[in-house]
């Protein structure tokens, strides 16, 4: 398959596509602003909580695409540091059996009698 995202026009497309993202956030935060109240409750404050959520997402998300463009999608190189281990199987381990030890036994037999 094609490396799509490599070209100048894949670059141009994620770069303007972080530009409307900006947008939707730059709308969804003069509708905060609209609807936004000192007490909000009921409705109100889900629509607001909705508009602060969508501002977020677009905002950030519209930053990175505008300065990463389709260096997005580049792969890196991880540090052995920070690399997983192989697995290591895990045999389990067996548990003793309970067993109620002989004076145990006999205080709650002389307890259940009473």
């Amino acid at each position: 398959m094609a490396a799509w995202h490599r070209s100048k026009q894949a670059d141009i497309g994620l770069r303007l596509a972080g530009l409307a993202s900006w947008g939707v956030a730059y709308a969804s935060f003069n509708l905060l602003q609209a609807v936004a109240k000192p007490t909000l409750h009921g409705p109100t404050a889900f629509l607001a909580i909705a508009l602060a959520a969508t501002l977020f997402l677009c905002a950030s998300s519209g930053a990175a695409l505008i300065t990463l463009g389709n260096h997005l999608l580049d792969r890196i190189t991880v540090s052995g540091r920070w690399q997983r281990l192989p697995r290591v199987p895990i045999e389990p381990v067996p548990l003793p059996t309970a067993q109620p030890r002989p004076q145990q036994h006999r205080h709650l037999a002389r307890a259940l009698h009473r």
